[in-house]
């Protein structure tokens, strides 16, 4: 179980990178359009529970 939060946030992480400028120097600043879009591809490849405490934490932390 451990590995698939390691896979979760590596994925997070890719998509932060290929998809949010550099430029911007917080999450808080990333348009919510994009935030949204962001999550919609985790769905794709992810069934995130919401019930899971530690999913949505690290959903919330970086998205």
């Amino acid at each position: 179980m451990a590995d698939a939060y390691v896979e979760l946030r590596f994925d997070i992480e890719g998509l932060m990178r290929s998809q949010c400028s550099t430029e911007l120097e917080s999450w808080k600043m990333v348009p919510e359009e994009l935030k949204k879009s962001m999550v919609g591809e985790l769905l794709v490849h992810w069934d995130v529970d919401e019930t899971d405490e530690k999913q949505q934490k690290l959903l919330e932390r970086y998205i």
